[in-house]
Formats: structure tokens, sequence, C-alpha cells
């Protein structure tokens, strides 16, 4: 009886430890706590009918392509309405149900104008700068390079080149800031047929990119991830019995996935659109977490942290997630609260050299992203204070830039100093752009 009782003890002492190790590992990948929610079913602004993707830009407004509306709506981080583009038909900076959404570097904006087959651009201020697609984006649909069927889910890399889920054509094209077309992938080089071998998609939603440039995509009637490396070649895929195309409801498993996101952490998310629910995986793609209704059971729901049909996701730069909540006519919002996120170019600056060539002094600087890069050089000569200045305007394909600073009196004050003279100098380096400015500090004793 003794035993008996000693064995009943220590399995439920097992039985906790399982448990809690269930939940440590839960916290892996787990998505960030519910914070808001904003939107509700209607045509004024801040009203949505049928809200698909999702995006934010560097300076955390927030962008939802409001289908059934045949617009665009641009929030702040509470959710109140900043600006609406868009209006019904053909015409150019019209839509006719735009399901998808994208911020470039520069914050222009790129729209899926779905049922118009074709990309409109505009920039931060809502002006129309371009429209891609079959005769100029007409639209009408077509299967060529740079020619768009129901084009959903959109993308940009820093490079400023275009991705674009082309969905009725079952292919991912890949288009440079201009629209030239540098790539096309999916079955048979991309001729619009749908396949459900590795690297063949049958009508892909949703598309990404983490920060090494390798392409995930939403292949959502073969139900599940494909991820390609940044040449477009297949490395994975995954979903029920290891991607086959078949649907499931287990965890890993998954039913017409509409769109896909990237972490902070690397952490691929997913819509699991037809289960009602987030998945997150490794980008390996090992499930680590679920979400949703009944602990994402697949079945729908409407309090926080439940779906009903989630469409888009997307992240601002300090890992908040923002998701399209379609049915249930809102965005939900995950993370912490506090301002919006800014996200200024991540600026790297070269050593200064030990020494001045005839009071010149070589710097430089790089971004990630385009920006304006601002130099100052300065140093305290004959107890005054001297600068030079120097500005480069950074467009996209061209990160870095070095000049060189010639401050006056330098070469004069080293050479009065001596041969083993030195004078202390400082460069202050700045990069400004579209989400905000960073700046860096070098400071160095030189010689002659």
């Amino acid at each position: 009886m003794r035993r008996s009782a000693l064995t009943l003890a220590g399995l439920a002492l097992l039985a906790l430890a399982l448990g809690a190790a269930a939940v440590a590992g839960a916290v892996a990948g787990a998505v960030p706590p519910f914070l808001m929610a904003f939107g509700s079913k209607g045509t004024a602004p801040g009203t949505f009918h049928g809200p698909d993707n999702v995006a934010v830009d560097a300076r955390g407004q927030v962008y939802v392509a409001d289908r059934e509306n045949d617009r665009v709506q641009k929030f702040d981080r509470t959710g109140r309405v900043l600006a609406v583009l868009g209006g019904s038909g053909k015409g150019p900076g019209q839509f006719h149900a735009p399901r998808g959404v994208t911020v470039d570097a520069l914050g222009d904006i790129y729209v899926a104008d779905s049922a118009n087959n074709r990309i409109q651009e505009f920039d931060s201020a809502g002006r129309l700068l371009s429209r891609r697609g079959r005769n100029g984006g007409d639209g009408a649909a077509g299967t060529g390079p740079g020619e768009f069927n129901d084009p959903r889910g959109i993308t940009t890399d820093l490079r400023g080149d275009l991705y674009v889920a082309d969905h009725g054509n079952n292919r991912i094209q890949k288009l440079d800031p201009s629209g030239r077309v540098l790539a096309v992938w999916g079955r048979n080089g991309g001729d619009g047929s749908a396949g459900t071998g590795p690297g063949e998609f049958h009508n892909p939603r949703g598309v990404a990119l983490d920060t090494a440039g390798d392409v995930f995509v939403a292949d959502k009637a073969n139900n599940r991830i494909q991820r390609l490396d940044p040449a477009g070649h297949f490395a994975l895929k995954w979903g029920r019995n290891g991607g086959d195309g078949s649907a499931g409801v287990g965890s890993g498993e998954l039913r017409s996935p509409y769109s896909v996101a990237v972490g902070p952490d690397g952490e691929v998310y997913v819509a699991d659109t037809g289960n009602n629910r987030l998945q997150t995986f490794t980008p390996t793609g090992a499930f680590l977490s679920r979400l949703g209704h009944n602990g994402g059971d697949g079945s729908p729901g409407s309090g926080p942290g439940e779906f009903r049909g989630d469409y888009g996701l997307a992240f601002d730069c300090r890992g908040d997630l923002f998701v399209s909540d379609e049915d249930n006519e809102r965005i939900q919002v995950f993370g912490t609260a506090g301002p919006p996120a800014a996200c200024p170019p991540t600026l790297s600056v070269g050593r200064l050299p030990a020494r001045a060539s005839r009071g010149a002094l070589a710097a430089s600087a790089s971004c990630d992203r385009p920006c304006a890069l601002d130099f100052r050089l300065s140093a305290r000569i004959h107890g005054r204070r001297r600068f030079i200045e120097r500005h480069r305007q950074l467009g996209f394909g061209v990160f870095g830039a070095r000049v060189r600073l010639r401050l006056p009196g330098l070469a004069r004050a080293l050479a009065r100093s001596g041969r083993h003279g030195r004078l202390r100098v400082r460069l202050t380096a700045s990069a400004t752009g579209f989400g905000g400015t960073r700046t860096v500090v070098r400071e160095r004793r030189v010689a002659r």
C-alpha cells in the first residue's frame, strides 16, 4: 500500500515536471501577449469590410488592405485613421479588391490591386507613382514576366526589390525598384501551372523574407510553407506529412495558410487561416506554438487572441505583431504598450586614419538601407573650435560613401606641434532614413 502511494506520488511529480517542461517549451516561439484590437464592420474610415493583408512602415504606421471597401487605410499604432487611399475602379490610384500591401525603406507604398491584376505604387503622402502589370496595369491578367493574375501577398527587401505572390499564376515574381523583372519562381520556370513538387506552388498567398534574404511562401492550396534561398532555389517545405499538400489540424499541420512573417528572432509565424489560428515555427519548420480559440484547435472565436479567418501578419521593429482578423473585421495587436516603434537606418562608421594628409582625413560610413549621410569633422585649433561638413544622399543599391574632409587650420596646427605632436579630432556621422536618424561619434588623435 505504501509502495503504491509512493508510486502514485512519483507519477504525480513526474506529470508536474512534464507539464512544466511543456509550458517552458511553449514559451519559445510563443506569440507576444495580446495588447489591443481596433476596427469593426463598416464603410466609414476606421471600419473594415474584409481586412486582408497588413503592413507596418519604419515609422510604426499601420496599413490595411481593406478589400471589400476597395481601399487601403493607414493608421497610427493606436488605431487612429491617418489616411485612406483608393476607391472603387480601374483608374490610376483606384482599386478592385486590394489584398496585399507593403512599404519599402523610402516609405513608398505598394498595393496588390488583386482583381485589377496589377501592383500600384504610391509615395508616403499617397500620390500615385507607378502601375505595374499587363499593358501598363490596365487591369488585364497575363502570364508573361511582370504580368499578374490576381496578385496577393507582397513584400520588399532593403534593396527595394519587390516580391509578389502571383496567386493565379502559381508563382513568385521578383522585380527591382524600376519594375524590371529579376526572377520568376514556380513550376516550369513559373509558366502559370500549379504543382505540388518542391519549389512548385498552387495559389501562393503570402511571401516574407528573413535577414539572410531567404524567401518564405505561404503555399495556400498546397497547405504548406516553402522556403527558398535568395536565388530562388528550393530549400525546404513543411506542413502535414512534411508538406505533401494535404491539410490537417494537428500542431504543425496547416489548412489554407494565407500569410507568413518572420519575427525579430528569426522564428516563422504563419496565419493558418483555414484553422483560425496562428502557428509559429523555427526557420527549419519545427513546430513551436499555436494560438487561437481553445488553444488553436481549429475552431473560430472572437475573443482576444482568437480568430475567425486570420489573413495578414506584420511585425514592427519593436517586435510587436499586427494580425488582420478578417471575419471579425478587426486588427489585433500583440506586444507591449508604448510609443510607435521607429526603424532608423543601421549605421556603420569606419575608423579614422592616424595621420592627416595636408590637413585632410578620409571618412567612410554605410547604411543598411537608403539614407542621407552627414559627416562633420571638428577639432579645437588654437583655442577655437573648427569644423567641416559633407552630405551624401544614398539610394537603393548604394548604401556606403567615402569622403575626404579637409579641416581648415589642421595642417598648420599639426606642423607647429612638432614631429611627434598630435591633435584630437572628432567625427560625427549621422544617417537619416524614413524611419529616423542614427548618429555615431568617433574621436582620435591624429598626426601629420
